[in-house]
């Protein structure tokens, strides 16, 4: 009889054993989704920055090529013969294209910035001509 019993004992021993590893496994894989989950949002934020930081380089390349034709003397400008102020410069898609920017980006910084840009396209025009 003895040897039954052995075996219900050994037997109520490996569930426990199992039970614990059970418990051990779920904690485990709690925190393996947060970790998951965390990543998924930091991979969102990442994105959002790359975007941000494509608009931003955006903008500084416009400001640097602003600062560029703004170095041109005034002798330089007045060779064009064309001193007069248009209304509105909007820069068209082929520019866009040229400068490698998207005209969103390009029309997203003439609402924020319209008189610098203004002045940056009518220095490009007069640096054509």
């Amino acid at each position: 009889m003895s040897n039954p019993q052995s075996k219900i004992d050994s037997l109520k021993e490996l569930n426990s054993k199992l039970v614990a590893e059970i418990a051990e496994l779920r904690k485990e894989n709690a925190k393996l989704k947060q970790i998951i989950e965390e990543n998924t949002m930091r991979g969102a934020r990442v994105e959002e920055l790359e975007q941000k930081n494509t608009r931003l380089e955006a903008r500084l390349a416009i400001l640097e090529q602003g600062e560029k034709d703004a170095s041109i003397s005034p002798e330089q400008n007045h060779v064009s013969g064309k001193d007069e102020e248009p209304d509105e410069i909007e820069p068209t898609k082929s520019q866009c294209i040229e400068q490698g920017l998207t005209c969103e980006v390009v029309e997203s910084l003439s609402h924020q910035f319209p008189l610098r840009l203004q002045s940056i396209n009518h220095l490009k025009l007069q640096h054509k001509a």
